[in-house]
């Protein structure tokens, strides 16, 4: 097991400097930036990891586990509250009394906040919103920290996720359900991996069920509500314009939605509209008209994030991966009413 000496040892520092770096007061007592960056250095060399109760005991804090959230400061920022309404929840039906700590990210720049991850007493960490970049940090990482991806898939690391093929699955029912023939994609200017995958998805089975998708019914739009106002405005002056959207973002749908409220255009008479939904089920379910959409439930992903986290912290076997996968939810609304048989 490596100890502070050993990183003393290799940062060729006094063990009371590594001391005073690892318990955060190293701004406290005039500890040089070099110095600090050399014995960081050394912890994740050498992959030490704090002792989180003997800490805690020693400064008379509560022994409480602590979890940390790594979350993307974007327009996602939007999706905390139900993700953190789904680890309470969760908390509180386990009975599982820990500390909870939220740090943004920016994305492809999670190494960023390492030493932080590496010289705390953090004893499990959820990841949202990571791109490819982060989770390959991530899954090099020197840490017997256990990690839980949101919504991203690791071979290395254990993960919750709704599976794309399932949330294209649902879509593609329901517009074969219609009869619908030709649809118009409207997907989102971003790096999100997750929304792009679901999107190729859906296009994919689309084409297998012989669903038409024109080149220019294949549009783009910022993941923001102006995004949606803009690309609303751009389909209507499409002249081959498929009268079903299905729409990556929500956050998007409720753009659209807006600008042709304002425009006239009748939904669902004269466009019907289906969303991917990452926002809380009620902000789509609100508007007028509402938005059909396929859910990503953050409340049960959370849920199931915190089991595993849980599970590895009270258990020895911490870094063997588990991977869960959570149902996507469907809300039939009337921007994409659906007979029944």
């Amino acid at each position: 097991m490596v100890t502070l000496k050993d990183v003393a040892a290799l940062a060729n520092v006094s063990l009371s400097t590594v001391s005073i770096i690892v318990n955060g007061k190293a701004k406290e007592r005039n500890i040089s930036l070099a110095t600090q960056e050399r014995v960081n250095h050394a912890i994740m060399q050498l992959g030490y990891q704090p002792n989180a109760a003997a800490r805690r005991l020693r400064y008379s804090l509560e022994n409480r586990p602590r979890i940390l959230l790594f979350w993307p400061f974007d327009i996602r920022t939007s999706m905390i509250y139900s993700l953190l309404t789904g680890i309470n929840q969760q908390l509180e039906k386990i009975q599982f009394d820990c500390e909870l700590v939220i740090q943004t990210y920016k994305n492809d720049h999670i190494e960023q906040s390492s030493k932080d991850l590496l010289t705390n007493t953090y004893n499990g960490i959820l990841v949202g919103g990571a791109t490819t970049t982060d989770i390959e940090f991530l899954e090099n990482l020197n840490t017997q920290i256990p990690i839980v991806l949101i919504n991203r898939n690791s071979k290395k690391l254990s993960t919750v996720c709704v599976e794309a093929v399932e949330i294209a699955k649902e879509a593609v029912s329901l517009l074969l359900h219609e009869n619908v023939k030709q649809v118009t994609i409207v997907s989102s200017k971003s790096h999100f991996s997750a929304s792009n995958q679901r999107t190729k998805e859906f296009v994919r089975q689309c084409k297998a069920e012989k669903i038409r998708i024109l080149p220019e019914n294949l549009l783009t739009a910022p993941n923001s509500y102006e995004g949606g106002m803009a690309v609303a405005e751009e389909y209507i002056k499409l002249e081959n314009k498929a009268d079903t959207i299905f729409c990556e973002s929500d956050v998007i749908a409720l753009g659209m939605i807006y600008y042709f409220n304002l425009k006239g255009i009748q939904v669902p008479k004269e466009v019907r509209l289906i969303s991917i939904g990452t926002l809380d089920a009620e902000q789509t379910q609100y508007c007028t008209p509402s938005i059909t959409v396929i859910s990503v439930p953050s409340e049960k992903i959370a849920g199931a994030a915190i089991d595993i986290l849980s599970e590895k912290i009270c258990s020895k076997n911490s870094l063997q991966a588990i991977q869960k996968i959570v149902t996507p939810e469907i809300y039939i609304r009337s921007s994409f009413p659906v007979k029944s048989n």
